[in-house]
């Protein structure tokens, strides 16, 4: 997210998938708005997750799926997002945009998750604005053959943790199911 730092959103992360997954997370630049960091444009966006990945694959080689890999977006993350995996379809498996994103679910950024292989698509909202607005989308997705869920943290607000994250944890194994790696 803008003005985040990476490290309290991996923290979450790796709550979710404790040992049974590397988690990365891309810095970005220092925001102009404060402390944090954030993402020029989705561009920048996607060349910093391609060199993470490419520098966790040279340094664990084949402990490493580079393929397969679930994309997290928070605010900011979620709003790069859709053109981040859209960009490397067919190494996404799932996608979990939480707090934005869903106005960039074009017909064309769609199209491209189908015909890339992303086969799940998780909107978690923690405010009403971004509930209603994932709708269109997952519905979209759907239509596409593309399995598409939300969840909502009542009450949390424009956050990651939570009651979001909560609702998060309970739909992750939805998020990864079919894939024997993540074995509950």
């Amino acid at each position: 997210g803008r003005n985040e730092k990476p490290e309290r959103m991996c923290a979450l992360v790796r709550e979710w998938v404790g040992v049974r997954a590397f988690v990365v997370c891309p810095r970005g630049t220092p925001a102009a708005e404060g402390a944090g960091f954030d993402f020029v444009d989705d561009t920048a966006a996607s060349r910093e997750v391609e060199a993470s990945v490419s520098a966790l694959v040279s340094r664990f080689g084949s402990m490493v799926s580079a393929t397969d890999r679930v994309y997290v977006g928070f605010s900011r993350g979620a709003f790069v997002g859709p053109a981040v995996v859209a960009r490397a379809a067919k190494d996404y498996r799932s996608v979990i945009l939480v707090e934005g994103g869903q106005d960039l679910w074009t017909e064309a950024a769609v199209a491209d998750f189908a015909a890339g292989g992303t086969a799940r698509v998780l909107f978690a909202c923690g405010t009403p604005d971004c509930w209603s607005e994932s709708e269109r989308p997952a519905s979209a997705l759907e239509r596409a053959g593309i399995l598409s869920k939300r969840v909502m943290g009542e009450g949390q607000g424009h956050d990651m943790g939570g009651t979001v994250k909560a609702a998060i944890e309970k739909a992750f194994p939805w998020v990864v199911d079919g894939d024997d790696r993540w074995s509950y």
